[in-house]
């Protein structure tokens, strides 16, 4: 992904090719799945998803233990601004030098090395 100031991962919704059992890793389905994204700025934010090529999680029990995950970072789409016009711009502006420069960094990937389950909630 490059060195991108404004990435904001809120949940992967992936769709995995088996159950979870003991200690076991499963591939994402890319077609089923998507990365939602939040973007804040001062004056408001705005969210839309993006693509997955190839990933995995992996399961201790019932506890996420890692996850690698390949973003197609070409499939970045805004789902807020429903205006034709500015929804293109807003996009183009995300895909420049200004953040993630797609042109020169077409795959973002994600990696979790560790996790913590929340208590308490």
């Amino acid at each position: 992904m490059g060195y991108a100031r404004a990435w904001v991962l809120l949940g992967v919704m992936c769709f995995c090719s088996s159950t979870v059992l003991a200690s076991t890793k499963l591939s994402i389905a890319p077609k089923k799945s998507k990365v939602q994204w939040v973007g804040k700025k001062v004056t408001g934010s705005h969210q839309g998803t993006v693509g997955i090529k190839t990933g995995y999680v992996e399961f201790e029990g019932a506890e996420l233990i890692a996850a690698e995950i390949q973003i197609d970072m070409n499939t970045l789409e805004c789902s807020d601004i429903k205006n034709p016009k500015w929804n293109k711009k807003l996009i183009k502006h995300l895909k420049n030098d200004d953040f993630f420069s797609v042109h020169k960094f077409p795959t973002a990937t994600f990696v979790l090395s560790a996790s913590t389950k929340k208590t308490g909630s």
